[in-house]
């Protein structure tokens, strides 16, 4: 980190304790819990993601529900394009179909005539 963004950060304070506190008090940290439950979670994500094989299982269910929102996603796709083109044909159709009402009302006035 830079030099002043270090002076920003003041780590006893994240932790709770004061400047004269010892190593045991420091890893004990009684004075701010959320900072040892931060302290316990990002030992255990080191833990984890630095070996192979308990990040692979980690990565597992993550990889999983990724996949599975792609697929979601594939298929809500797929429908949005499928409801486009029935709206096109349904407009194509609506079209034709004002045509020949014309053409029929052209015929039946010619009769009339």
């Amino acid at each position: 980190m830079f030099a002043e963004q270090l002076s920003e950060i003041n780590y006893y304070e994240i932790l709770g304790v004061g400047t004269a506190a010892a190593e045991p008090q420091i890893r004990r940290n009684p004075g701010n819990p959320k900072a040892t439950e931060l302290f316990h979670h990002v030992t255990k994500a080191l833990e984890i993601l630095i070996g192979n094989d308990a990040r692979k299982a980690f990565d597992e269910p993550i990889r999983s529900k990724e996949l599975r929102w792609k697929q979601l996603e594939n298929e809500g796709n797929k429908w949005r394009a499928d409801l486009a083109q029935r709206e096109r044909d349904e407009q194509i159709l609506r079209e034709m179909y004002e045509g020949l009402v014309h053409m029929i009302d052209d015929l039946v006035n010619e009769d009339d005539e």
